[in-house]
């Protein structure tokens, strides 16, 4: 390994140096720009984030509006309010049926498509 030399080692120090001043100050100068807009927004706009605020990028749960929303707050609370999730898998044996399967009605439908071109069902009450 050959030995460093003054200048080298003074040129590095100032590069690493440089390095760490200009995050610094681009990191306050994130800061100043979100402040700015902050102050000079209207009432009830939405606050302005940056990477440079400590904040971050916001997570699906904070970003998430309207009906992707509602889904993630009742996920979050173990939920399913409109049946995204599978239904509960059973075995299908006479000790433990698969009578869980959800449907639209009170009635339960049992249907065979036997070939391509005919359906057959049956409907009990």
């Amino acid at each position: 390994m050959e030995p460093i030399s003054g200048a080298h080692f003074r040129k590095r120090t100032l590069q690493l140096v440089a390095g760490v001043m200009t995050s610094r100050v681009l990191h306050g100068a994130g800061t100043l720009v979100a402040q700015a807009l902050r102050a000079h927004r209207p009432s009830g706009a939405a606050a302005v984030h940056s990477m440079a605020s400590g904040v971050g990028v916001p997570t699906d749960d904070k970003q998430a509006t309207g009906l992707g929303r509602e889904v993630v707050m009742a996920a979050w609370k173990a939920l399913d309010p409109y049946n995204l999730l599978l239904p509960k898998a059973a075995s299908g044996t006479k000790e433990d049926p698969n009578l869980l399967v959800p449907s639209v009605t009170n009635k339960q439908t049992v249907g065979c498509i036997c070939e391509n071109t005919i359906v057959l069902s049956s409907g009990s009450g």
